[in-house]
């Protein structure tokens, strides 16, 4: 395991939740409205440009986590998947998510993989472990990105 790989591995909760999102392109936006010449909303910028939110900013500004705004990749089933298939049909990429479990009470490990179809040899992007589905594609999703 490289020293990326191993970093990757260490992210967990909303830690994983930001860098996975973030890798895949969300991002935060404050604007203003007609009460005064300061932003005080602040939204969720998707990839494809489009917002959704519309939070107090002075009160997510400071000492508030804005990561707990952004999908629940990590941890939703559903988000994790739709997200990890849509970024891997954008670029064509193969992938892979499967479980190895060592013994009969042990609770099994996920991993999960992205390749490169095109490239000679289809070289792994992106691999990961995680104890959930989840957990694995999105620490899948920060390795492959790191590496565009």
């Amino acid at each position: 395991m490289d020293e990326g790989e191993e970093a990757v591995s260490e992210l967990s909760g909303l830690e994983l939740r930001k860098a996975a999102c973030e890798a895949l392109g969300f991002h935060f936006e404050e604007l203003k409205d007609d009460s005064g010449p300061v932003p005080n909303r602040l939204y969720v910028v998707r990839p494809d440009g489009s917002r959704y939110g519309s939070y107090n900013a002075d009160f997510y500004r400071d000492g508030f986590n804005r990561t707990q705004f952004y999908p629940a990749i990590e941890s939703d089933p559903v988000v994790s998947e739709s997200m990890f298939l849509e970024l891997c049909n954008k670029h064509s990429w193969d992938w892979l998510v499967g479980t190895s479990v060592h013994g009969p009470l042990e609770r099994g490990i996920f991993a999960a993989a992205i390749t490169d179809t095109y490239s000679e040899g289809n070289p792994i992007i992106g691999k990961a472990e995680g104890r959930t589905p989840s957990e694995a594609r999105a620490r899948a999703i920060v390795a492959a990105m790191e590496k565009q």
